[in-house]
């Protein structure tokens, strides 16, 4: 998956009950559909929880810089994930 397409991900394009992601073109690419770990799907959740208290904060900076640092780390354990066998 590419950082692009990482960054663009939103809550409707994930299915927690399927467990998957929907990923949209980028770079010529075709759309498709990713299955998620059950350990990533808890960690997006958990992203997605904290989004909703950042947009209802006013004045976020330092809430912003701790969901900047949960999307690195979720980013990395999707690397993590994807380059493990199956």
């Amino acid at each position: 998956m590419r950082i692009g397409e990482v960054t663009r991900l939103q809550f409707k394009d994930f299915d927690f009950e399927r467990k998957t992601v929907r990923v949209m073109a980028e770079k010529g690419s075709r759309p498709r559909e990713l299955r998620l770990g059950e350990k990533l799907v808890a960690m997006v959740q958990q992203l997605f929880a904290k989004e909703t208290v950042i947009s209802n904060f006013s004045g976020g900076e330092t809430l912003l810089r701790e969901c900047e640092k949960d999307t690195r780390r979720i980013e990395q354990q999707s690397q993590i994930l994807a380059d493990s066998p199956a």
